[in-house]
């Protein structure tokens, strides 16, 4: 693909004699397409993939006990992108746009949970046996279950659910125990 380009420059230098002599105002342009060039054939795509600093630390921020293994995959997922054809990388997502897009929805994500935990019942303040409405908005985050009683010996809300054509009480964690932990938790959010 170089040869390519640096042939195609040869020509282009060729034109821009010829245009020097013929409109000066259009030599600016040709020396700019030149320069944009001469950049791609110096710094291949792979300069451009590289993550910075502030990357990292955010990476590192976020998830802490993980960032180590997200930067390995996200170096697989680059190699894995520069190997492919030019016509299949326009169709496929660059990592690096792609693990942008990760960090900015693990803030989102982090910033809700915070709005999620400032609004709920805290765990030390549930009464034993009382049963809890889940806050309005979060089924997603609780199974769909609008109610659930809190169990303080087992440290568990119970709720009756249904699998399968079969009904039973399940366990549930409050919604502080969970946030880490990718697992539904309950969110109390008033006395029933």
């Amino acid at each position: 693909m170089n040869l390519i380009i640096l042939k195609a420059t040869k020509k282009l230098w060729v034109c821009n004699d010829i245009i020097i002599s013929q409109n000066k105002k259009r030599t600016t342009s040709v020396l700019f397409f030149l320069l944009f060039i001469f950049i791609l054939i110096i710094f291949n795509e792979n300069f451009f993939m590289k993550l910075d600093d502030n990357v990292i630390n955010d990476i590192k921020e976020l998830w802490p006990n993980k960032w180590n293994d997200i930067i390995k995959y996200f170096e697989k997922k680059k190699d894995l992108y520069n190997s492919y054809p030019d016509n299949v990388k326009e169709k496929v997502k660059n990592p690096k746009i792609d693990i942008l897009e990760k960090i900015e929805g693990r803030r989102k994500l982090i910033e809700y949970e915070k709005d999620v935990l400032n609004k709920i019942i805290p765990k030390e303040n549930l009464k034993d046996g009382v049963t809890y409405l889940s806050l309005e908005g979060t089924n997603s985050l609780c199974r769909y279950v609008d109610e659930a009683r809190w169990d303080k010996q087992n440290d568990c809300f119970w709720y009756v659910r249904t699998k399968f054509g079969h009904t039973f009480e399940d366990s549930m964690e409050h919604f502080s125990d969970v946030i880490d932990k990718n697992l539904a938790g309950f969110t109390p959010y008033k006395e029933k």
